[in-house]
């Protein structure tokens, strides 16, 4: 059975593979750069004799953040180990700058086949294999056993029915540990895994979370040099959220309080096209709308604005700092993205209906939650009501209160290297 299963997957991924390549990337960019990544491998010439003996971690694209605060720790307390990363999006590309002195090398990761896959196996020689999240490939943890490579995962927190159920028993046999992020998850593993499998399901909890907080110990990219509130920050938003938040924003602006928007898309094109919705949306404010690439100046950033559109990358997390409450995107779209940022910095959260694909935002806008801190809106009226709320409550001591409680989460990427890591290495003789 197991056997026809890998003919079956070999087969149907070739066939993708030609029909992607050959077909649908003449029609669309997309699938032409992610079809250009996985052949990038071959066209390199890496020195990759200099990585041998290395920690291999996958991730898809932002799930490279759950790797983070792993490969720091691992970092410090391996100094001489070299550390490789690959990926499978192209946008993974926007995320690494502040891990790039932790780790040795980016790859995009090589077609999942078993010669492109032992190719990368022969050069580098890893002493294990961690992937971030859920970017599972079949061949690439096939190739990895094959070669007696200990394989982990982290931070596991997987969509699961009658079918991924199935598939996931079959790939998750092969690891040596998996790390999930709740109980919910770990009684999930342990069902979908038979006794005789000898794969430890481990309860660490979610890797993310010693993230976020890093990322607030870190220098922030400008300084804050105005008195006024920023009433609302809106991160990491698609055109379906902005048209419902927007709804919201004329009741911030007459408190005399500052909005900035972060939207995914950073490109020229997103953000002047959102610049015109703003004003069409408020032309009372149209002289008031700004670009954060044009404000700052010499690190310093003050409230020259009214309305403030970040054009881009890597600043989020220090508009969180300074806002009252923050809206995260996604939540109107399809899923939402991460509510750790934010909540980290002590903002509560609003978001819309669609969270499922977040633990986070499940566990701290659940009933069962002492104190929500993630309203969930299933209209603008929602988002309004809920604004309203936050704001007849004391925010300063809610702020506190929220960051106190998001502390205790920390600690994940220590708990899976003194448990399976530090191991594995001490095994391997590094």
């Amino acid at each position: 059975m197991v056997y026809i299963m890998i003919f079956l997957y070999r087969l149907l991924y070739v066939s993708l593979k030609f029909f992607a390549i050959h077909i649908v990337s003449r029609f669309s960019l997309s699938v032409q750069k992610w079809c250009a990544l996985r052949s990038h491998f071959k066209s390199q010439s890496y020195q990759l004799k200099t990585f041998q003996k290395s920690i291999w971690f996958h991730a898809s694209s932002g799930e490279i953040e759950y790797a983070k605060p792993l490969i720091r720790l691992l970092k410090k307390n391996y100094p001489n180990m070299p550390i490789t990363v690959t990926y499978s999006s192209f946008s993974a590309e926007n995320l690494f700058f502040n891990i790039q002195k932790d780790v040795d090398l980016f790859c995009p990761v090589p077609w999942d086949s078993p010669s492109d896959l032992q190719l990368w196996i022969q050069k580098t020689k890893p002493l294990m294999l961690i992937f971030s999240r859920t970017d599972l490939w079949p061949e690439m943890i096939q190739t990895a056993k094959k070669n007696k490579i200990p394989i982990g995962l982290i931070a596991y927190y997987p969509k699961l029915n009658f079918f991924t159920r199935r598939l996931m028993a079959r790939l998750l046999k092969h690891f040596n540990f998996v790390s999930c992020v709740n109980v919910q998850v770990q009684k999930s593993v342990a069902e979908i895994l038979s006794a005789r499998h000898q794969v430890a399901v481990g309860l660490e909890g979610d890797t993310r979370f010693d993230q976020v907080f890093s990322r607030l110990q870190q220098k922030p990219v400008f300084n804050w040099t105005s008195s006024k509130k920023i009433g609302l920050t809106l991160g990491s938003t698609w055109p379906e959220d902005e048209q419902q938040i927007n709804q919201l924003i004329p009741r911030i602006l007459e408190q005399n309080k500052l909005v900035v928007y972060c939207p995914h898309d950073v490109s020229k094109q997103n953000v002047e096209q959102l610049k015109l919705k703003i004003e069409s949306d408020f032309p009372d404010y149209k002289d008031g709308i700004k670009f954060f690439s044009k404000e700052i100046s010499n690190q310093n950033l003050s409230d020259t604005f009214k309305i403030l559109i970040v054009d881009q990358i890597g600043v989020l997390a220090d508009f969180y700092r300074h806002s009252e409450v923050a809206f995260v995107g996604g939540s109107f779209r399809s899923r939402v993205h991460s509510v750790m940022e934010p909540l980290a910095a002590g903002c509560p959260v609003l978001v819309g209906p669609l969270i499922q694909n977040s633990p986070e935002a499940l566990l701290f806008s659940s009933p069962q939650a002492l104190e929500p801190y993630v309203f969930v809106a299933e209209t603008a009226e929602d988002l309004i009501l809920h604004y309203d709320v936050l704001q007849s409550m004391d925010l300063t001591a809610l702020h506190k209160k929220i960051q106190n409680h998001l502390l205790a989460h920390q600690g994940s990427s220590e708990k899976i290297r003194l448990t399976y890591i530090d191991k594995i290495l001490e095994k391997a003789k590094f």
